[in-house]
């Protein structure tokens, strides 16, 4: 499994193929590392996979969520 080291640092696109942890995902996603857990909480955002202890967000599930997120934006 593979894992982004830091997606978020200058506004990296995230690898389709890979997994990243919760702080470099609010920080990709512009969010304070709470309301991300939060959002996980309240199923908001596609469900992390917990590996050894660790969640882990599929990026690419992370991304086609945002795709679809933007399109319901902009058809209001």
């Amino acid at each position: 499994m593979t894992t982004q080291a830091n997606p978020a640092s200058e506004n990296a696109p995230l690898d389709k193929n890979g997994h990243t942890r919760i702080m470099p995902m609010a920080k990709y996603l512009g969010l304070h590392h709470q309301t991300l857990r939060r959002w996980i909480k309240q199923n908001r955002i596609p469900q992390p996979k917990t590996v050894n202890g660790i969640q882990l967000f599929s990026n690419a599930e992370v991304l086609e969520w945002l795709d679809n997120d933007q399109q319901q934006v902009e058809g209001v």
